[in-house]
């Protein structure tokens, strides 16, 4: 009995409990200025003012706060019990990557053809950028939303060579330079 309402339209539930609600933001949702509101058995709860934005891509994270990504074989890596090497093939997980073409309509499970694919230039970028080193990034081979998920996005991408061994950090570029948060990543 809970429903979420985005500038006063309903919007996808994933999950409720008594402390956490998950949701999707609608897709035609109006960028800039919005409300969010709860309504629980029929009462609607305080408006809640928020700045919507077409793209905010985050990791999905895993214990630790690594970023969830899978070999090719689905098997979890960049963990410190299974790092990645150069030249490995990764599916990492990430929301908020923003519109695909063709669009999916929010609550809908991603189709497998065509591919949902997000439209411009995505960089995934190793380790930590300072005036005397420029990280080294790697344009994906794929970039939109898994097949059969909704709203789960995942991004294909090589290890490319410059990745120091042991503990690094990642992160998505997106178009217009809009970055993702930084993850911890294991390197071997």
């Amino acid at each position: 009995n809970v429903q979420v309402l985005v500038n006063g339209k309903a919007a996808p539930v994933y999950y409720v409990s008594a402390t956490q609600i998950n949701f999707e933001i609608p897709i035609d949702a109006a960028t800039g200025d919005g409300t969010i509101q709860i309504v629980r058995n029929g009462t609607a709860g305080n408006l809640i003012y928020v700045d919507i934005n077409a793209q905010v891509p985050r990791f999905i994270l895993y214990n630790g706060g690594y970023g969830i990504m899978t070999t090719p074989a689905a098997a979890l890596t960049g963990i410190p019990a299974n790092p990645v090497k150069i030249g490995d093939t990764i599916v990492i997980y990430a929301l908020g990557l923003g519109p695909t073409s063709p669009v999916v309509p929010s609550g809908t499970a991603s189709p497998t053809s065509p591919l949902a694919v997000v439209q411009g230039t995505t960089q995934v970028c190793f380790g930590v950028e300072t005036p005397f080193f420029q990280a080294p990034c790697a344009t994906p081979s794929f970039v939109g939303l898994t097949p059969n998920y909704v709203g789960l996005y995942q991004v294909n991408v090589t290890i490319p060579s410059g990745v120091s061994s042991g503990s690094s950090t990642m992160s998505l570029l997106l178009v217009d330079n809009i970055s993702s948060d930084s993850v911890p990543l294991a390197v071997q």
